[in-house]
Protein backbone atom coordinates (compact mmCIF):
# COMPACT_ATOMS: atom_id res chain seq x y z
CA UNK A 1 0.00 0.00 0.00
CA UNK A 2 1.41 3.36 -0.96
CA UNK A 3 1.51 6.34 1.38
CA UNK A 4 -1.26 7.92 -0.72
CA UNK A 5 -3.54 4.90 -0.22
CA UNK A 6 -2.83 4.96 3.54
CA UNK A 7 -3.75 8.62 3.67
CA UNK A 8 -7.01 7.87 1.85
CA UNK A 9 -7.84 5.19 4.41
CA UNK A 10 -7.01 7.54 7.29
CA UNK A 11 -9.21 10.22 5.73
CA UNK A 12 -12.10 7.76 5.34
CA UNK A 13 -11.80 6.68 8.98
CA UNK A 14 -11.37 10.30 10.06
CA UNK A 15 -14.51 11.38 8.21
CA UNK A 16 -16.52 8.64 9.89
CA UNK A 17 -15.14 9.54 13.32
CA UNK A 18 -15.94 13.22 12.77
CA UNK A 19 -19.48 12.37 11.71
CA UNK A 20 -20.04 10.07 14.71
CA UNK A 21 -18.62 12.69 17.09
CA UNK A 22 -20.85 15.38 15.57
CA UNK A 23 -23.90 13.14 15.96
CA UNK A 24 -23.08 12.81 19.65
CA UNK A 25 -22.29 16.48 20.17
CA UNK A 26 -18.64 15.78 20.98
CA UNK A 27 -15.74 18.05 20.11
CA UNK A 28 -12.42 16.56 19.02
CA UNK A 29 -11.03 17.56 22.41
CA UNK A 30 -13.82 15.75 24.28
CA UNK A 31 -13.54 12.67 22.06
CA UNK A 32 -9.76 12.60 22.40
CA UNK A 33 -10.01 12.80 26.19
CA UNK A 34 -12.65 10.06 26.30
CA UNK A 35 -10.53 7.82 24.03
CA UNK A 36 -7.31 8.71 25.89
CA UNK A 37 -5.76 10.11 22.71
CA UNK A 38 -4.22 13.59 22.74
CA UNK A 39 -6.69 15.88 20.94
CA UNK A 40 -3.91 17.28 18.73
CA UNK A 41 -2.90 13.74 17.73
CA UNK A 42 -6.54 12.83 17.04
CA UNK A 43 -7.01 15.94 14.88
CA UNK A 44 -3.88 15.01 12.92
CA UNK A 45 -5.23 11.48 12.37
CA UNK A 46 -8.66 12.75 11.31
CA UNK A 47 -6.98 15.04 8.77
CA UNK A 48 -5.21 12.01 7.27
CA UNK A 49 -1.72 13.14 8.27
CA UNK A 50 -1.19 10.33 10.77
CA UNK A 51 -2.51 6.78 10.44
CA UNK A 52 -4.93 5.17 12.84
CA UNK A 53 -3.85 1.89 14.40
CA UNK A 54 -6.08 -0.85 15.77
CA UNK A 55 -5.73 0.48 19.32
CA UNK A 56 -6.89 3.93 18.21
CA UNK A 57 -9.90 2.45 16.41
CA UNK A 58 -10.86 0.37 19.45
CA UNK A 59 -10.50 3.34 21.84
CA UNK A 60 -12.49 5.64 19.58
CA UNK A 61 -15.25 3.08 19.09
CA UNK A 62 -15.50 2.65 22.86
CA UNK A 63 -15.57 6.42 23.42
CA UNK A 64 -18.24 6.83 20.74
CA UNK A 65 -20.18 3.84 22.10
CA UNK A 66 -20.22 2.05 18.75
CA UNK A 67 -18.65 -1.10 17.38
CA UNK A 68 -15.35 -0.94 15.56
CA UNK A 69 -17.20 -1.80 12.35
CA UNK A 70 -19.04 1.54 12.64
CA UNK A 71 -15.72 3.40 12.89
CA UNK A 72 -14.41 1.53 9.85
CA UNK A 73 -17.64 1.74 7.84
CA UNK A 74 -16.35 4.53 5.59
CA UNK A 75 -13.36 2.46 4.54
CA UNK A 76 -15.31 -0.23 2.66
CA UNK A 77 -16.20 2.08 -0.21
CA UNK A 78 -12.59 3.21 -0.61
CA UNK A 79 -11.06 -0.22 -0.99
CA UNK A 80 -11.31 -1.71 -4.45
CA UNK A 81 -11.17 -5.47 -4.34
CA UNK A 82 -10.31 -7.21 -7.57
CA UNK A 83 -12.74 -9.97 -8.47
CA UNK A 84 -11.32 -13.43 -8.02
CA UNK A 85 -12.07 -16.18 -10.49
CA UNK A 86 -11.56 -19.76 -9.41
CA UNK A 87 -11.61 -22.76 -11.74
CA UNK A 88 -13.00 -25.34 -9.31
CA UNK A 89 -12.42 -28.24 -11.71
CA UNK A 90 -8.76 -27.29 -11.81
CA UNK A 91 -8.63 -27.09 -8.01
CA UNK A 92 -10.23 -30.54 -7.67
CA UNK A 93 -7.87 -32.04 -10.23
CA UNK A 94 -4.85 -30.52 -8.48
CA UNK A 95 -6.10 -31.90 -5.15
CA UNK A 96 -6.44 -35.35 -6.68
CA UNK A 97 -2.91 -35.18 -8.07
CA UNK A 98 -1.65 -34.27 -4.60
CA UNK A 99 -3.53 -37.19 -3.08
CA UNK A 100 -6.06 -35.24 -1.06
CA UNK A 101 -9.09 -37.22 0.04
CA UNK A 102 -12.35 -35.54 -0.93
CA UNK A 103 -15.86 -36.54 -0.02
CA UNK A 104 -18.26 -36.93 -2.90
CA UNK A 105 -15.55 -36.59 -5.54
Amino acid sequence: MSRHEGANLALAIGATISELADQRGLTIKQLGEAAEIRPTQLATMINGDLPFNTDHVARLARALRVGTSAVLSGVAGDVDAAPVEVDFEEVVEAARREGWAMQGA
